[in-house]
């Protein structure tokens, strides 16, 4: 019978796996995204279980890294990259809190059609 991987290795393993594209490509790598499969076949197991994934999550927290579960894949960031983002409040959507659905998806649609393409921006 074959050996499961702890969280621990797992998560090293993850880590390492950033590390090494990042001397292969010899630029910085503060977040990736991998499949299930990839993680099923790192962690040595056929099921990831909710536990082993918990337990996961909490390992990569004490490594630096945050992991991130989509659903049929996940990504790993470093937590110091993730506090560099932008916080926002709530402040900007106070009111629309007691609007009502349609009020909601009219607002959404409104900025979702008005949202300003900054695509030329980073370009320059």
């Amino acid at each position: 019978m074959t050996q499961l991987n702890s969280t621990l290795k797992t998560a090293q393993i993850l880590i390492c796996n950033a590390l090494l594209y990042e001397l292969e490509k010899e630029r910085e790598v503060s977040r990736y995204r991998f499949s299930y499969t990839t993680l099923a076949f790192i962690a040595n197991r056929q099921r990831l279980s909710s536990e082993f994934l918990k337990e996961l999550d909490d390992v990569l927290v004490e490594l630096g890294w945050s992991f991130i579960n989509m659903g049929d894949s996940f990504a790993i960031v470093k937590t110091e990259k993730i506090n560099q983002w932008t916080k926002l409040a709530y402040k900007r959507v106070e009111d629309l809190v007691d609007c009502s659905d349609e009020e909601i998806s009219e607002k959404f649609k409104e900025l979702v059609d008005n949202e300003p393409d900054f695509s030329a921006d980073s370009a320059n």
